[in-house]
């Protein structure tokens, strides 16, 4: 589970409450979709589970621990994730692997200063593990250290050319920092990587209209996000940006 950024828009956005309670199709075949992938997920937990009882080393016992975590961390439970990678580390202080898991879920807990010393120990042992390097971006980006964020997630994507979360966030960082033309590059490179990745085309409108004053690509990126994520808790809002910019 990898933290990507959406930027945020600095104006009162209105919920919309549905008058009808009934579930549409599309809402019950989300549902049968959850039930389905977290029973995959307790699945892949009890096979680790299984697979760590005959682990024939300390590392191997590390790997899988820390396989555990990852896979707790995509079921949500943190706590449970952060447990499990302090297990992967015990086993293994070697591991980079093992202290990414643990410094990702102590960042998940908002742990910033325990969650970076994790992730800077995971470099020094690997200098080549891109998540890392992500994680470091997302830590920065959290305090505000918006230089050392854009530092941190060109690290990354040095390191993994198709890391497309790692490109969006750097993308979210360069507009931030009020870099157009950069984070547009940063962006477009998702737009590669994953043409249907929806939280880029929402993050491209903002980058038109805020800061690259393109108003027809930024009505078009909006039309393009509720194209791809058509029930978006924002969506009346981004109804409402696109109907202002083509007015």
């Amino acid at each position: 589970m990898h933290r990507v950024i959406t930027i945020m828009m600095s104006i009162l956005i209105l919920s919309l409450v549905s008058c009808s309670k009934k579930k549409s199709v599309e809402d019950m075949l989300k549902e049968e979709t959850k039930i389905t992938e977290n029973a995959d997920i307790n699945k892949k937990l009890s096979e680790l589970k299984t697979k760590l009882a005959s682990a024939k080393d300390d590392f191997e016992r590390s790997e899988i621990h820390s396989q555990i975590s990852e896979i707790q961390l995509e079921k949500g439970d943190i706590i449970s994730s952060r447990k499990s990678a302090i297990e992967a580390v015990k086993f293994y202080p070697q591991s980079a692997f093992a202290h990414y898991t643990l410094g990702k879920s102590l960042l998940l807990e908002s742990r910033l200063s325990e969650a970076e010393t994790e992730l800077n120990t995971a470099v020094s042992i690997d200098q080549k593990h891109a998540p890392s390097w992500y994680e470091l971006g997302n830590l920065n980006y959290i305090r505000k250290n918006y230089t050392n964020a854009v530092t941190m997630y060109q690290r990354a994507v040095s390191l993994n050319k198709n890391f497309y979360e790692a490109y969006n966030n750097l993308g979210s960082t360069l507009y931030v920092l009020k870099k157009g033309k950069e984070s547009e590059q940063a962006f477009l490179k998702v737009q590669s990587i994953k043409s249907d990745f929806a939280p880029l085309y929402k993050n491209m409108g903002l980058l038109y209209e805020r800061v690259l004053n393109d108003k027809v690509k930024a009505a078009a990126s909006y039309k393009e996000y509720l194209k791809r994520r058509p029930n978006a808790p924002e969506r009346a809002a981004v109804k409402f940006w696109i109907k202002a910019l083509e007015n």
